[in-house]
């Protein structure tokens, strides 16, 4: 059985991170935006505690996860879990708003995971996940 603690959580910080390439978009096009969750050596990510929104007015259509290799749970050992170990990209699907104007913008989304080292995992984490957009000039 794994014990958790506040203690724990606030001196080993979550060593997952999350980045994302620049988009290029027209004003109203459907485009894919390349999220990368970056997991570090000796980490996972428990793939189905991940979740990325995007916000309903660059939504078209739902995200769909990598999927994950299977492995003993740490927290029971009765029970199997879909974990990623190795960096993972994931493609999110996106239409950019109409209303955009040709130039630099910004998506902004909502990105959460739960990870875990040996004898040690984290809460749910959700951060914002600022996504550089170059809008093109339709046509």
């Amino acid at each position: 059985m794994l014990w958790w603690s506040t203690v724990a959580w606030a001196a080993v910080p979550d060593p997952v991170t999350w980045s994302a390439s620049a988009a290029l978009l027209a004003p109203g096009a459907a485009g894919v935006v390349s999220v990368k969750v970056v997991i570090p050596p000796g980490a996972s990510v428990y793939q189905d505690r991940v979740a990325v929104v995007v916000p309903a007015e660059w939504a078209a259509a739902p995200v769909a996860l990598p999927a994950g290799t299977t492995r003993p749970d740490p927290a029971d050992p009765t029970a199997t879990r879909p974990v990623w170990t190795t960096d993972t990209t994931i493609d999110v699907p996106v239409r950019a708003p109409a209303s955009l104007t040709p130039g630099a913008a910004s998506l902004t989304l909502s990105v959460t995971h739960q990870a875990c080292t040996t004898g040690l995992c984290w809460p749910d984490v959700t951060r914002p996940l600022v996504v550089p957009v170059i809008v093109l000039a339709p046509g």
